[in-house]
């Protein structure tokens, strides 16, 4: 019997499997930085509508309390006519004990109201620093979560530019004679057919790294 020695990869199939396993490696990579970047990104956009409807409340607060203050300032205004009505019709001092009682008890009044008015008016002012406050928090809020969806922005900006680098580099491996090689050495898998690897760079990045992924894996288990 004459045994047969089983035939060895190839330095050039050894160095087209070492290829395909990182162009892999770096997928996973990417793909798992694209997920957390989604992730991120969409709790982002979450807190970004809770501010959103923080602020549209605050406004509507704001106008509430402005609209309060100028019901206030008109009350004020009449109870000060009133009282200088009362200061011209009032002398100081009279005879005429009907003018008197009448003057009297319309300065019990006036002062009553104005007692009153000045309750509102420290009330108001309470209402007001406490609104200024929490619209300093929000705004400090939003400050931090702008900072924050900057970043965001950034590396997502620089993951995409991670990924067409590596859509690049795997266009170029599928141009290689050594791509069309391990194709026919793995029976023309339909995921590395010419139509389905056509405009990576177009699609979206996710899309993009599954197809080619698709493909290489096929050549990977039948390497």
């Amino acid at each position: 019997m004459i045994l047969m020695l089983a035939s060895l990869p190839t330095a050039s199939a050894q160095d087209t499997g070492l290829h395909i396993d990182a162009l892999l490696q770096e997928a996973d990579l990417l793909r798992d930085e694209l997920s957390r970047l989604d992730a991120a990104g969409r709790a982002l956009a979450q807190e970004g509508r809770q501010l959103d409807a923080a602020e549209s409340a605050l406004r509507v607060e704001s106008q509430a309390l402005s609209e309060d203050i100028q019901r206030f300032n008109v009350a004020m205004k009449k109870v000060e006519q009133t009282a200088a009505a009362h200061r011209a019709r009032c002398p100081r001092a009279s005879e005429d004990a009907a003018l008197v009682e009448s003057c009297n008890a319309q300065a019990a009044q006036i002062q009553a109201e104005a007692k009153q008015r000045e309750g509102e008016r420290l009330a108001l002012q309470q209402n007001q620093k406490d609104l200024n406050q929490r619209v300093e928090q929000q705004n400090a809020a939003r400050r931090n979560w702008a900072a924050r969806n900057h970043v965001h922005d950034s590396r997502v900006g620089l993951t995409r530019r991670d990924v067409g680098a590596w859509v690049q580099r795997a266009q170029t491996f599928f141009e290689s004679s050594d791509f069309r090689t391990a194709v026919a050495s793995a029976g023309n898998p339909s995921s590395c057919a010419d139509e389905a690897l056509q405009d990576l760079d177009t699609r979206p990045a996710v899309l993009a790294i599954e197809w080619v992924q698709e493909c290489l894996r096929a050549l990977k288990a039948n390497s």
